[in-house]
């Protein structure tokens, strides 16, 4: 399709769809069943969100490398390769450890996707339709967290933690179906990118160690190892910023936020962000837990 054409073929919609529905189950209201099954602690349990969404966030920054490598097909077998892996490994968890590593693995799925619905519609959707198509393709990635809990809550209380995993694959493989149909082949390979390692390695020290200092704050007091943790998670940026701007390899562009209207947009959907992942997460734990209180 011409992206000078003012249509959007079908073809590109489905394609929008397929790689879209490709996304998180929210795992928040199994947390209490889960404290009790394993006998873990809140801050312990929460680690099933956190890690997953830190690994969708770090694996997003390689959207760029994975785009100059492959093929928008390719990069989409790549992701729900891991995705159904990930998701099988939490079915057969039987310890916290196997089922954490089986989140972690699905966010790398989570974390290839995400740019991927995006670059489809940059890239195929005409200039003057790409506001509609993108609102589109965010309204679809927007229906996880909003029925998640709802879908999380009805399963765990009628069968099972596990069986949220269980009902999840039927919805992988009707994506791949879609998408490996519909999801464009067209691609410009660049053999000249190269994968700034070092960069990637300090933002994931950076953004993990911050996230252990917050966890450090359960009981209330600080200590050590919360100071120790946010000294290495400062250095690491620091470094990741001052490597930003003197290596010949760009990760990521900062220049971009160097524009009023981008950091304006992005202070905007941060607050939403932050307000709509608490709330998934704090009401439905605490409704349960006071709830379990009372009886």
């Amino acid at each position: 399709m011409a992206k000078t054409d003012q249509t959007v073929s079908p073809q590109i919609i489905w394609a929008i769809v397929g790689t879209g529905i490709l996304t998180e189950t929210s795992m928040n209201v199994t947390f209490p069943d889960l404290m009790k099954q394993v006998n873990i602690s809140l801050s312990v349990v929460q680690w099933l969100t956190t890690a997953y969404l830190l690994m969708v966030s770090l694996v997003m920054t390689t959207s760029a490398f994975l785009k100059a490598k492959f093929n928008p097909r390719q990069i989409f077998i790549i992701a729900i390769v891991a995705f159904l892996i990930g998701d099988i490994v939490a079915i057969m968890s039987h310890s916290f450890a196997l089922l954490l590593v089986g989140r972690v693995i699905q966010g790398i799925g989570t974390g290839i996707i995400t740019p991927l619905v995006f670059n489809i519609i940059l890239e195929n959707v005409p200039m003057a339709r790409i506001g509609k198509y993108m609102g589109f393709g965010t309204m679809i990635l927007s229906l996880a967290p909003a029925f998640g809990p709802i879908f999380g809550g009805v399963v765990a209380y009628y069968l099972g933690w596990r069986e949220i995993f269980l009902l999840v694959l039927p919805v992988a493989f009707v994506s791949l179906v879609i998408s490996i149909k519909t999801v464009p082949t067209e691609h410009i390979k660049n053999d000249a990118f190269r994968f700034d390692y070092v960069s990637f390695a300090m933002l994931a020290i950076a953004f993990t160690s911050f996230l252990w200092a917050l966890s450090q704050l359960e009981h209330g007091h600080v200590s050590g190892m919360l100071f120790g943790l946010l000294i290495v998670a400062a250095l690491a940026f620091a470094g990741f910023l001052y490597r930003a701007k003197h290596a010949t390899r760009q990760f990521l562009n900062l220049g971009i936020f160097k524009v009023p209207a981008l950091r304006f947009a992005m202070l905007g959907y941060v607050a939403y962000m932050f307000t709509n992942l608490m709330v998934n997460f704090a009401v439905p734990t605490f409704v349960q837990l006071s709830l379990e209180r009372q009886r």
